[in-house]
């Protein structure tokens, strides 16, 4: 189970904010409470929908949560202004000498309105982060950072 430490916010504003659709969302720090939501998207969206992958599941949930565990590692959510319990869409990533974009999910619902192109704005990644998982959140992100460099997740776990 994720320890949710790195995800905890000793005070968590809620920003809210206008996508360009004219849609309000709002923006916070993730809490204990999203933990397990913010987990089980990471593994299912790296997993690919790939549900007989036992054993590929197992390491990445292995891997996920010592990323969640980690001190360096903050989780921005997306959630809706009314109801901050339905998330949206979320990033994780870790600052540094270099920025570090560990994913990005949003609900497929949700897509193509700017979400997660905000996301990562306010978690500052910018032009040149280094990603972890190949999938949906690399694509995204290689797409609007070609400068984005690849490493794995052991490598940086490591590190």
């Amino acid at each position: 189970m994720v320890s949710g430490r790195a995800m905890i916010a000793s005070r968590n504003p809620t920003v809210t904010h206008r996508l360009a659709n004219g849609r309000d969302v709002a923006f916070r720090f993730a809490t204990e409470d999203d933990q397990s939501y913010v987990a089980r998207t990471w593994v299912a969206s790296v997993a690919g929908g790939h549900a007989n992958l036992r054993h590929a599941m197992r390491e990445t949930n292995r891997q996920v949560d010592r990323l969640l565990d980690d001190r360096a590692t903050r989780v921005l959510v997306c959630c809706e202004p009314d109801d901050h319990r339905r998330i949206l869409g979320w990033i994780a990533s870790a600052g540094g000498v270099v920025a570090v974009l560990l994913y990005v999910n949003v609900r497929a619902e949700d897509r193509r309105q700017g979400i997660g192109a905000e996301l990562a704005r306010r978690a500052d990644v910018g032009d040149r982060p280094v990603f972890l998982f190949r999938g949906p959140s690399a694509d995204w992100m290689v797409a609007r950072h070609p400068k984005a460099v690849h490493m794995t997740a052991e490598e940086y776990l490591t590190a």
